[in-house]
């Protein structure tokens, strides 16, 4: 079991062209609605913002999933990633990526069209990571693998980025009547 060259960068190129084609689009149409809108700033604040949230999805998995009790970080870069792995570490995985996106959400997002990039970001982060941890192996359903993990983390941090909007316009809401009450 040894490094594919010519599966790794196949694996790696998954992400990266469904994120060009998913992507392409929003970032189109958030420039075009700055433009119209006099925002100056948004092409920088949505580089950042994309190279965080690419971050932000790249990392939990290599902290949490490239070793196990019987695998060392070391062997993950030379044989790649362990298959089996004890539920509290998943478990950590999935809080570590919950609270990054609760980040993004409060110190990052500031409208509609960067939840939709940042949640692309994110799953792209983890796509990347999932295929590192696959560049040993040659198993057909590796490329179906990086799909669904972009696909399920980008969706998930869609809807979980919505929820934290929604529950921070209802936390201002409150905040804002109880202000007018208390005049």
């Amino acid at each position: 079991m040894g490094f594919h060259e010519t599966q790794f960068l196949a694996e790696m190129a998954i992400p990266l062209v469904l994120l060009v084609l998913i992507g392409t689009p929003v970032v189109r149409r958030a420039l075009r609605t700055a433009n119209r809108t006099g925002d100056t700033g948004a092409r920088r604040r949505m580089l950042v913002g994309s190279a965080k949230a690419a971050l932000c999805g790249f990392i939990p998995p290599v902290v949490w999933l490239s070793w196990n009790s019987t695998t060392t970080f070391w062997d993950t870069y030379r044989y790649g990633a362990p298959t089996q792995f004890p539920v509290w570490q998943i478990v950590a995985c999935g809080v570590t990526l919950g609270l990054l996106g609760v980040y993004l959400n409060l110190k990052v997002v500031k409208n509609g069209f960067d939840i939709a990039l940042y949640s692309l970001m994110m799953g792209t982060g983890f796509a990347l990571a999932f295929s590192l941890g696959l560049r040993a192996s040659v198993a057909s359903q590796d490329g179906i693998g990086t799909v669904l993990a972009f696909v399920g983390i980008g969706l998930a941090a869609f809807v979980f980025s919505k929820v934290i909007q929604k529950i921070c316009a209802l936390v201002i809401w409150v905040r804002d009547r109880r202000a007018r009450l208390n005049r």
